[in-house]
């Protein structure tokens, strides 16, 4: 074999690893925008472990023995990846990361096959299936999923409890104990390993090549194993406690739910054993398919001469798609509607800040007196903040709660989260500057989400919020009126569909994020009076609140870097 030759067959993993950096490079600007924020959700954190199972699979495939391009898969390879860039191109015009990512997943397949041709790029479809991790239901569907499946848990739970004579109390989402209320939290009611273990169930599809109805069946399962796991978890939260053991925050909790989900992953192996066992009616997997097609339709290999000249036609479309990707990555950077997220708050851990204490406030706001202050701990992920410092102010009979929650990864509805605990709203909105100056004279405020509640037993409620980072940055969200149902945000995408996208988003407040909270609690529903009153005490409190939480940050920041300047 001459020296051209060997070259040859020392290049292909090389060029394959060119081709594939020049076109993820192409869509890096989408891509890296969709990547941050998915980890911006705690159910796709799991993404962190992506590469490497990504590898894992690769370390599985078969070799392969160099051979000519069929016509058909080139040509089909070709028309594949230009319909890729030309969705990318649509993508950035509407600057969609989502659609940009699942066009980078085409365009890495259409490379691929007019590289190699069709036959031999079916030996890198578990690594290309699997890549579909990365791309979540759309319109928001997976956030519908989890309030769906947070009800579950708790009607399932309250079930249980009755068949066992355990006494308690449903309301919405909480199981009130005697003594003790547990909220159904996401962290609680599975959204969060329930993705982790349906990546983890079609990771091994893939890496043990099942059939098509295998996977599905294998997901299915899975999806119905999560729900057992997290309402045993409860289950024995709730036992405990008639126990006198609480298991619901601490150590203790953190034990509980990595003991459940390891025998979560038992069961989940332990199932593909026996559907494996149940189905073999179903012969062979997608990939076995495809290599029964490659071997039926396989060239013979090329002569040395036809070998060579593959290689210059190779390394001449390399070429030609590094220029076309920077070209492509260009305009998506001219047509990026902002600055891009930031991936530092997601590096960041062990965010806390420091307790306030109760002078932080004055003695006396907007004629409401401070009477008490308290700090309060939670479990990991809990919607109403880890952590929480109180401050209690009354005004006659009236008594009122300002709160600092923290910390959020992004944009917090309060709203839900009242409402998972049993509140009707069925007044809410979000005041802009304008309106805060209307209703209390106060000028240059931010946005305040404010709704008006009712829940039985417990009479009527206020509340008031909204959020801001480290530096002051200030927003409010309530979601039902932004985000709207299902059909409406399908109808709204696609009357846009040849709009660009041009809101920005460098006024977004950058994680961790700390919420500023009023609640108040009345038997007869507050006069506009009172309620412009509240939102008086609000901003004042807020902004008091917020100088410190700065004048903290700017101390760090000046503490970090002198002990980087000494280094």
């Amino acid at each position: 074999m001459n020296s051209n030759v060997s070259v040859l067959m020392d290049d292909p993993v090389r060029q394959r690893i060119y081709r594939t950096f020049f076109v993820v490079i192409g869509f890096l600007p989408l891509f890296y925008w969709h990547v941050v924020s998915l980890l911006t959700r705690p159910h796709f954190q799991f993404l962190l472990l992506l590469p490497l199972a990504l590898y894992y699979l690769a370390t599985t495939l078969e070799p392969r023995t160099v051979r000519v391009r069929s016509t058909a898969g080139r040509t089909l390879g070709i028309l594949l990846f230009i319909a890729a860039i030309s969705g990318g191109v649509y993508a950035s015009w509407v600057w969609s990361p989502w659609l940009g990512t699942i066009c980078l997943l085409f365009a890495i397949a259409g490379a691929t096959i007019a590289d190699i041709g069709l036959p031999d790029a079916t030996r890198y479809s578990p690594i290309w299936l699997f890549c579909w991790v990365l791309i979540p239901p759309p319109f928001g569907l997976d956030e519908d999923l989890i309030v769906k499946l947070r009800n579950t848990t708790t009607s399932l739970t309250s079930a249980v409890l009755d068949h066992w004579n355990i006494y308690h109390q449903r309301a919405a989402n909480i199981i009130e104990l005697p003594g003790k209320p547990l909220f159904i939290a996401d962290a609680c009611s599975g959204i969060h390993s329930l993705y982790v273990l349906l990546a983890a169930a079609f990771f091994l599809s893939r890496l043990k090549r099942r059939s098509f109805v295998h996977t599905i069946l294998l997901l299915a399962a899975t999806f119905f194993l999560v729900l057992i796991e997290n309402v045993s978890r409860i289950v024995i939260v709730a036992v405990g406690i008639g126990f006198r053991r609480d298991l619901s925050s601490g150590l203790d909790h953190t034990a509980l739910g990595l003991l459940l989900f390891a025998c979560s992953m038992l069961l989940v192996a332990s199932m593909d054993q026996f559907l494996l066992f149940a189905t073999p009616g179903v012969p062979i997997s997608i990939e076995m398919w495809l290599d029964s097609f490659k071997r039926r339709w396989l060239v013979s290999p090329p002569k040395s001469s036809a070998m060579i000249e593959n290689s210059k036609g190779i390394n001449r479309g390399i070429a030609a798609i590094s220029i076309m990707m920077a070209v492509f990555c260009c305009l998506q950077l001219f047509l990026m509607p902002g600055l891009p997220p930031s991936i530092s708050a997601f590096v960041e851990s062990g965010f806390d800040l420091p307790s306030l204490e109760k002078d932080a406030l004055p003695g006396e706001v907007a004629g409401y007196t401070l009477k008490d202050f308290k700090t309060v701990d939670r479990v990991f992920g809990d919607p109403f903040g880890q952590a929480s410092q109180q401050w209690t102010f009354q005004k006659g009979d009236l008594e009122v709660v300002i709160s600092l929650d923290y910390p959020y990864d992004g944009l917090h509805d309060l709203c839900l989260c009242y409402s998972q605990i049993g509140w009707i709203i069925p007044d809410k909105e979000v005041l802009a500057s304008e309106t805060i100056a209307a209703r209390c004279g106060r000028t240059e405020e931010s946005p305040i989400a404010q709704a008006t509640m009712n829940r039985e037993f417990h009479g009527h409620g206020f509340l008031l919020f909204s959020l801001a980072d480290r530096t002051g940055n200030t927003n409010a969200l309530i979601k039902d009126l932004v985000r709207k149902n299902t059909s409406e945000r399908i109808a709204d995408r696609l009357q846009s569909v040849t709009q660009p996208n041009i809101s920005p988003v460098s006024s977004t407040p950058e994680p961790p994020l700390i919420q500023t909270q009023l609640f108040t609690r009345t038997f007869t529903p507050l006069t506009e009076e009172k309620k412009s009153s509240l939102l008086q005490l609000f901003c004042e409190c807020r902004g008091i609140l917020r100088t410190r939480i700065e004048t903290l940050h700017s101390n760090l920041e000046q503490v970090n870097a002198q002990t980087e300047g000494s280094k």
